[in-house]
This record gives structure tokens, C-alpha cells and sequence, in this order.
């Protein structure tokens, strides 16, 4: 499944593109740790963390992404971070705010342990009831730090590429 390390280089090219290397990287919804992985390798942090709620996605990102001082997964709420103020230099969220129950928790978090100077890069399906891109531009509106330097809506691309993944290729 190549469409899932791909959103994740859509995701911080820009990052790529300025060379903001050699950085601690955080992302928040880790999941299976693929990710946090490709993440790593492209922006070749520092160090990178990922978090997750489930305690069976850390123990399988840890099992197969795990470096020593150089990539590492907890188990840990998005909403209620265990980190020091101004911890990271990076922090991305991939299609995962969508389950937060109180989304901006979550953002207050991220704007908290996101070092200045720093970059937060998220996506998420927008769903209807969740309005996490409304929620979003609400939390804008009252941060002190966090502010939108680039809004791409990638809709077309996602359906493009399950239509490939699943009519074309099946």
C-alpha cells in the first residue's frame, strides 16, 4: 500500500522542500508507526516520538520501527500530552483527530509543545458531524502562536487514488 507513505510526503514536503532537517519529530495518532518512520527518514530528525491511544499500535510500531535514540513510540491521549512546553520541532497528525473527543484539547496540546519557529502539519477527513476544519479555524482565531502558512484541500487526490488502489488495480 504505497498510499499511505505518500500522503505522509504530501504531507511535510514543504518541510522537505526548506531542508528543516536534523529536528525532534512528534506525531500524534501514530498508528501502525509507518509513518513515523517515513516521517523520520525524510526530515532525517533528530529524534522522533510517536503517540497513540492504542496500546497494541505502540506495541506493534515498537516491535517493527523502534531505534535507539532515534525512533521511539508511547502510548499516550492526544488531548492530554505528556511533554515538556516547547518540545518539538515538528509535530504531525495523519487522519486520526477525527476520533479526538475534544479536538481542541488536542490543539492546545499541539500548540503548547511545538517550539517556536516550529511546524505543525495535519490532515484529516472532514467529517460532517466533527467539523474538525471549522473546529480548527475557531482555535485559530484565539491562538497566540499557531497560524496556517499553507491550506491544500487534497479530496481529489484521495479519491483518485482508492479509485486507482481499488477499481483499477482489483
Amino acid at each position: 500500500d504505497i498510499y499511505s507513505p505518500l500522503l505522509v510526503y504530501f504531507l511535510i514536503r514543504p518541510l522537505v522542500k526548506i531542508q528543516f532537517f536534523d529536528r525532534k519529530l512528534l506525531e500524534v495518532g501514530s498508528g501502525n508507526g509507518i509513518g513515523l518512520k517515513v516521517s523520520s527518514e525524510l526530515l532525517k530528525t533528530k529524534y522522533a516520538l510517536g503517540v497513540d491511544l492504542t496500546k497494541e499500535l505502540v506495541k506493534h510500531a515498537n516491535h517493527n520501527f523502534y531505534k535507539k535514540e532515534k525512533i521511539n513510540y508511547i502510548r499516550s491521549d492526544a488531548e492530554y500530552l505528556p511533554f515538556e512546553n516547547n518540545s518539538f520541532d515538528i509535530i504531525t497528525n495523519l487522519e486520526s483527530s477525527h476520533l479526538y473527543p475534544q479536538i481542541e484539547l488536542f490543539f492546545s496540546e499541539v500548540e503548547r509543545v511545538l517550539s517556536p519557529n516550529g511546524f505543525f502539519c495535519y490532515s484529516d477527513i472532514n467529517i460532517k458531524d466533527k467539523i474538525q476544519a471549522k473546529k480548527l479555524e475557531e482555535y485559530l482565531k484565539t491562538s497566540k502562536t499557531l497560524k496556517v502558512i499553507q491550506q491544500v484541500n487534497i479530496t481529489r487526490m484521495v479519491q483518485s487514488a482508492i479509485y486507482h488502489r481499488l477499481i483499477v488495480n482489483e
